[in-house]
């Protein structure tokens, strides 16, 4: 029975329902003695059933673990999931993913009553102690929207749980029996869910999509304090259930007479909201910039639940650091404490490509009775994070139009940012999941995640991931300018401000949280905006609280507008050197924005992705798209949000079919693999152009989409089924920590040093093939650069002026040695000219001649490492060679973690390529071998 299922599971196959068998799962002592985190596993409670509800059922009876329910139509479910989840896993709902499938799926709109649902897991109880004060605590991190909860024949929550992100826990001591139990739960959608509308063409260049029910019926799903994105969106299909159901996991813990309970208080409203897990600190001393010393403290409230007085200890350590503190609790009473530790030269936690992300492990254990009582664990990574406006960025006239500045242990990050929807449109999430994309996006060589106010507040699992590979998070709270209607939504603020401090409660501990944000696009409405404010500041006050995503006076945007977002075109590469390039998105002076909150484009998928969520007839139709016949009004390119490789939607000089610039594709393979080099080029340029102004035009940004939440034809540079695309490889190599480029716009050589060390004794290779793909050595030079290169900026060295402005085709080879060892590559394709098949070329390569072996493979706790060694032993360049790893059976293997791909090898070119994979997921493998003048071939894998 599926209980952790992914989104690719899903895709590729659902479990059929079959009997059902109510065999209780037993959870050891072990599993249930202590808590670990609120990441807990050992007391997870599986083998979930779920059924609709029908009019007559009583939670009572049905909780009674004698009551025989066997006869009746439950379906296995999965838990953490929804309604729909289990559907689809079950196969009584057609993939929604699939092609216009949804449209066939009855929306809760047009059937109120379809998805209130009844939960139902049997267990066993096995206590690890006998003592009398032991407790046991019920605790559900995610329902959407309403539940009660039955536990053996008798309702335990004294009121109704609501909120799809207020966490509920419930004393379940006198209720749990020795041996069988059953627990019960009837869960149903927010209401009113909005009804979602299609949206048509208004325009040529309008971007199709599906309505959110927000745009489009008056914001009625923003008055619940639930995922907005649910209803649907630009770039998302409306989600049938609106994500009805138990969607994070169910936790049964046991404890002794003392637990943990924060009290989180909201300062004007005074809701209270009891959580299980001491809030950890940490206050750097530093001498420079050398971090000599970090106080770390762990405050907690600590609850005695029984009627007698009780003495303890509390301990906290720290890697090897330890210190305690006594207490004494009165029967029933609270005490708030803190206990200290002091680490000497502490090791550092980084953003990706600045450092370490070291994590020290934290326990705090309550000692109470002779036991632990209660426990906390923790991976806690030390740092000092800022975020400011920054006036260097500000134009004589543009008061509010500097950028925001993020520092980290005391240093600036230049921010290469990425936005984050949602994992998966019907919240599959998984922690292995949630390491694959953030990986993803490590490896992408971006170093900040903005959670956007559409989605969900991130699971624990996401910022442990974060954690890990270093990507700073900016959380926005569930708010969406398009679903406020007004001051309407939501409509009850009280549910909406406990909700948001127990969020703060949530995650706030975790090294990669730099910002909360109230909403995207637009303030909280009401008194929200101050509460949340006021509520940070008291729960949080190591970390900014800004308004809203596009905020000027927070350096997020143009000053007098609310709305700064985009553009979400494709663009000529060279435009993005400009400064200014699009006419809708500078400031009055002609200065651009210097943060940008979200700007996108294109994200075509490969071919064997589009294939698994569309039907022949619809992507066989792709390459017919032009110009002159766009909109093409596909229901299912709709549905999967298409967007053209052409026309820009700043309204100015149309962007020529970057597809057809290499020539007119006549299949879909054609055409995604020019796709490829397309969206190679755009992210690629995209980030160059922003590294060409650091610090003086720009201070970051975020790329609308990089993570895809679901199959779709535009944005996001990885695809639903986690393949990178070469928009992946470009934002790669342009984000690289010392990395050299071409400026587009005028031919001159940069040196983008994004470390905190000066470089020198660099030099910079220049090597040049023609159209043909043969190397023109009169056209290769080496440059010597004789000053310093200052950390953390990039400095201008040189000038191929002469290759940018030619009418002829030519491939350059930019090559950054340090003390005469290569540190980095690039790569661009240029000519001056605006002939609509201007790359053609590139298709009529001769055949290259391309060797390629494994060298080792190394294993490394869950993730095998292949390496290998490509070289171009011919004449002619091996244009865009791409790496797969296969099964025996010709199948893909995802994910795959590669240092690079799609890769161009000059003639004498050779380069080592390390592809990472799952060590679940490695068996019988093979790398197949395919280029525009490469033979397809395959290479197998030790």
């Amino acid at each position: 029975m599926p209980t952790d299922i992914t989104r690719r599971t899903v895709l590729k196959s659902g479990a059929a329902s079959g009997a059902l068998l109510l065999a209780p799962v037993a959870l050891s002592a072990r599993q249930q003695r202590l808590p670990i985190s609120d990441g807990d596993r050992r007391g997870r409670l599986g083998n979930w059933w779920a059924r609709p509800v029908r009019p007559g059922d009583s939670g009572r009876a049905l909780s009674r673990p004698e009551t025989t329910v066997a006869g009746e139509e439950w379906l296995s479910a999965v838990v953490p999931g929804t309604v729909l989840t289990s559907l689809v896993a079950a196969g009584q709902a057609e993939d929604p993913y699939f092609g216009t499938n949804n449209d066939n799926i009855v929306d809760v709109h047009d059937e109120p009553d379809r998805y209130t649902y009844w939960y139902l897991t049997d267990f066993e109880h096995v206590s690890s102690s006998r003592a009398p004060s032991t407790r046991n605590w019920l605790r559900f991190r995610g329902i959407n929207y309403a539940a009660d909860v039955y536990l053996n024949g008798l309702k335990i929550n004294e009121t109704r749980l609501e909120g799809m992100f207020l966490r509920h826990e419930i004393d379940v001591t006198e209720g749990l029996r020795p041996g069988a139990n059953r627990l019960v739960v009837r869960v149903e959608p927010p209401l009113p869910p909005g009804n979602p509308i299609p949206k048509t063409p208004r325009s040529p260049g309008y971007e199709p999509g599906m309505a959110s029910v927000c745009q489009g019926e008056g914001g009625l799903l923003g008055r619940s304090v639930t995922a907005q994105f649910s209803g649907g969106w630009d770039f998302v299909h409306p989600v049938r259930d609106r994500n009805t159901g138990i969607w994070d996991e169910v936790v049964l813990i046991e404890t002794g007479a003392v637990s943990f309970g924060n009290r989180i208080v909201d300062p004007k409203g005074g809701a209270i909201s009891y959580v299980t897990s001491p809030r950890i600190t940490t206050r750097i001393t530093w001498e420079g910039d050398q971090a000599k010393e970090a106080l770390v403290t762990a405050s907690m409230l600590l609850r005695n639940s029984v009627d007698r007085a009780v003495t303890g200890r509390v301990t906290l350590r720290v890697g090897e650091v330890t210190g305690a503190i006594d207490f004494s609790l009165v029967g029933g009473g609270e005490l708030e404490l803190d206990v200290q530790v002091t680490i000497r030269d502490p090791d550092l936690w980084w953003p990706n490509g600045h450092g370490r992300q070291h994590l020290y492990d934290v326990d705090v254990d309550v000692v109470a009775e002779g036991r632990v009582s209660d426990c906390y664990r923790h991976k806690l990574g030390i740092r000092e994070i800022h975020s400011a406006v920054d006036g260097a960025t500000d134009g004589p006239d543009n008061a509010g139009e500097n950028g925001r500045v993020f520092s980290v242990n005391r240093k600036r990050i230049f921010i290469r940012g990425g936005c984050w929807t949602f994992s998966d449109a019907m919240l599959r999430h998984s922690a292995q999941d949630y390491d694959d994309q953030i990986r993803h996006h490590a490896m992408m060589n971006l170093n900040l995640i903005r959670i956007w106010g559409g989605g969900i507040t991130e699971r624990p699992e996401f910022y442990e991931a974060c954690d890990r590979y270093g990507l700073l998070v900016w959380q926005e709270f569930w708010i969406t300018a398009d679903c406020n209607h007004g001051d309407q939504n939501p409509e009850d603020h009280v549910l909406f401000m406990r909700s948001a401090i127990d969020a703060i409660a949530l995650i706030r501990n975790f090294a990669s949280l730099a910002l909360w944000v109230g909403g995207n696009e637009g303030p909280p409405p009401g008194d929200l905006d101050a509460r949340l404010a006021m509520a940070i500041a008291v729960n949080d006050p190591g970390r900014n609280y800004i308004s809203y995503s596009t905020d000027p006076k927070a350096g997020l945007g143009l000053h007098g507008t609310a709305f700064s977002d985009g553009p979400y075109g494709i663009i000529e590469p060279k435009r993005f050197f400009t400064a200014a390039y699009t006419p809708h998105h500078r400031t009055s002076t002609g200065t651009p924005v210097a943060y940008n909150p979200e700007y996108g484009s294109v994200g075509m998928p490969v071919a064997d992705s589009v294939r698994l969520f569309m039907a022949p007839r619809d992507y066989n139709q792709i390459p017919d798209i032009t110009q002159k016949t766009w909109p093409s009004l596909n229901p299912s390119w709709i549905a999967h949000s298409y967007i053209p490789f052409f026309h820009d939607v700043e309204g100015t000089t149309p962007t020529q079919d970057q597809i057809d610039l290499y020539g007119k594709p006549t299949t879909l393979d054609a055409f995604c693999e020019q796709a490829q080099a397309a969206q190679y080029q755009q992210y690629k340029a995209l980030l160059e152009g922003r590294n060409s102004h650091m610090w003086t035009g720009y201070t970051g940004g975020n790329i609308w989409r990089s993570a895809p939440g679901w199959p779709v034809l535009r944005g996001g540079l990885y695809d639903g089924y986690l393949e990178a695309t070469g928009g992946y490889f470009g934002a790669r190599l342009a984000g690289q920590p010392k990395h050299v480029q071409l400026n587009l716009a005028d031919g001159t050589l940069q040196i983008v040093n994004n470390t905190s060390d000066d470089l020198t004794g660099l030099e910079i290779s220049v090597a040049v093939c023609d159209a043909s793909g043969r190397r023109r050595d009169d056209l290769g030079e080496t440059i010597a650069v004789s000053s310093p290169v200052t950390a953390n900026g990039v400095t201008t060295v040189g000038s191929l002026r002469a290759l940018v402005e030619s009418s002829d085709l030519h491939i350059v080879r930019l090559e950054l040695r340090e003390a005469g060892r290569p540190i980095a590559r690039n790569l661009d394709w240029l000519v001056n000219s605006d002939s609509a098949d201007r790359y053609s070329a590139l298709r009529r390569l001769s055949a290259a001649t391309l060797a390629v072996k494994v060298s080792a493979s190394d294993t490394d706790g869950d993730t095998r490492t292949v390496h290998l060694n490509a070289e171009n032993r011919g004449d002619i360049i091996a244009f865009f060679v791409r790496l797969q790893v296969v099964t025996s059976s010709g199948d893909r293997v995802l994910p795959v973690f590669a240092s690079d791909n799609y890769l161009s090898l000059l003639p004498g070119e050779a380069q080592d390529v390390s592809l990472g994979l799952r060590t679940n997921n490695t068996r019988s493998t093979a790398l197949w071998l395919s280029g525009w003048n490469v033979e397809s071939r395959t290479v197998q894998l030790a």
